[in-house]
């Protein structure tokens, strides 16, 4: 669900720096590279906050049925590894994100120069 919200930001976000590069070929647009830098921001973000996730969740998984957690149970790990499964999905996509930020990025400077 993580992922498919940060998917659907992405898209938002990408046709929003494709117009600002249009207004600029237009001379109608200034922060274009500014919402490059955005992209990459909430990318790096979106990377870190996944892997704090991903670490929990292990962290999770490894107590389970330790004298540390002796109460865990199988819900408990089903849970933990939804996270984990979730975590990696956010990190993935927030890649993507990255990804396609830096092309949208090349491509304004290339039109730019």
């Amino acid at each position: 669900m993580l992922a498919a919200q940060l998917t659907r930001w992405a898209v938002d976000n990408d046709d929003r720096v494709i117009h600002t590069a249009k207004e600029h070929r237009t001379g109608r647009g200034h922060n274009q590279i500014m919402a490059g830098i955005s992209l990459t921001q909430v990318g790096s973000s979106g990377i870190q906050s996944g892997l704090e996730q991903a670490q929990r969740a292990a962290q999770d998984i490894a107590r389970v049925g330790t004298a540390s957690d002796p109460t865990s149970s199988l819900a408990s790990l089903v849970e933990s590894s939804v996270d984990l499964l979730e975590a990696k999905n956010q990190v993935q996509a927030s890649a993507k994100l990255i990804s396609a930020g830096d092309e949208i990025l090349g491509t304004i400077i290339d039109t730019i120069a």
